[in-house]
């Protein structure tokens, strides 16, 4: 809803409406946050859609991450430049999640949590697994990340 501040309409009001219901009637839920031991120190998941937005074409990056199985890091955003493969949204989307889990684990490691098991981020997209795992390509020297 915060993209449509400028120039509401009739529809962004009936979300928002909707939204604001939702919200008063989920108001005795909550989250509870449990340390699962078991569960791996940090564990994330990226994905993005490609090219979604009919106005502009750009894609929606979001990731989210759990920490010894509770989710405490989550992002949704429009990516600043059109991609022109789903391969190449799905790479910058895994981008801005390996950032995320950079931060994440130099947090932890701050406050004396550590690990030697290195962090795994699940990708859904071949085309952007293979990227990564191998950049040198010439079909992925134009991607601005």
């Amino acid at each position: 809803m915060g993209r449509f501040q400028q120039s509401p309409n009739t529809e962004h009001w009936q979300c928002l409406k909707r939204i604001v219901r939702y919200l008063r009637s989920t108001g005795q839920m909550v989250l509870e946050f449990t340390r699962n031991k078991n569960a791996p120190r940090v564990v994330g998941y990226a994905d993005s859609d490609w090219a979604a937005d009919a106005v502009d074409r750009k894609s929606i990056s979001g990731f989210i991450f759990k920490v010894f199985g509770c989710t405490v890091s989550w992002s949704s955003k429009k990516q600043t430049t059109v991609a022109t493969s789903s391969s190449e949204a799905e790479y910058v989307a895994l981008s801005s999640a390996s950032a995320e889990a950079i931060w994440l684990n130099g947090l932890l490691d701050d406050i004396h949590i550590t690990s030697e098991a290195p962090t795994v981020i699940f990708e859904d997209n071949r085309g952007c697994i293979g990227l990564a795992k191998n950049l040198e390509t010439k079909r992925s020297k134009h991607i601005i990340l």
